[in-house]
């Protein structure tokens, strides 16, 4: 509905902001397409895609529905600006991961403490699955995946920096072996590391 318009615009504006706060402003003049639907229904009907938002970073748009639209999410602005200023991300691990990391508010401690308890259950995957694209979709599956890869991106962001981060979140293949030979570790001492 055309009274929906500036509510809307103002949450998707306030959501890039934050966006471009955590990750940096993307070139001058850069948009973004929001295509927004009544309902989930109407949404999967006419994209294909049954979530309640996706993006298509590589054409700058985002796709959600009515609810989603006026929500403070940052999922899909994160995917879309960092694909603008990384390269598109061929892992999912990384595509998923950075956006759980940004989502999260400062000071919840959430992926922290829940690194704590994985590791505590003997349920934090390694590296090497993580960057595994059929086992992150298990893990994706088992609520495991969105947080572990969060860490990972986290980790990779602290020890190696943007420079580390955009080179990992733009590859198209990678394994520990690549993280290690970047960080300057063995693979044994990068898995330990993590």
């Amino acid at each position: 509905p055309q009274e929906e318009v500036p509510r809307i615009l103002a949450a998707r504006e306030k959501s890039f902001a934050k966006v471009a706060g955590k990750l940096g402003a993307p070139a001058k003049g850069f948009v973004i397409g929001l295509y927004v639907y009544r309902s989930d229904e109407d949404k999967e009907r006419r994209t294909g895609v049954p979530a309640g938002a996706h993006s298509i970073p590589g054409r700058r748009e985002i796709h959600m529905t009515l609810r989603v639209a006026r929500s403070g999410s940052l999922r899909e602005e994160i995917n879309v600006v960092a694909a603008s200023l990384f390269g598109p991300a061929k892992i999912t691990a990384f595509h998923d991961g950075l956006a759980t990391l940004l989502e999260l508010p400062p000071g919840t401690g959430g992926l922290p403490l829940y690194a704590a308890m994985l590791l505590d259950q003997g349920q934090m995957p390694r590296i090497e699955e993580l960057l595994d694209e059929e086992e992150m979709r298990r893990l994706l599956h088992s609520r495991v995946g969105l947080a572990a890869s969060g860490l990972l991106v986290g980790w990779l962001r602290e020890v190696g920096g943007r420079e580390l981060l955009a080179r990992a979140y733009s590859s198209f293949r990678l394994d520990t072996n690549d993280l290690a030979g970047w960080l300057g570790l063995s693979p044994a001492e990068t898995e330990a590391a993590f």
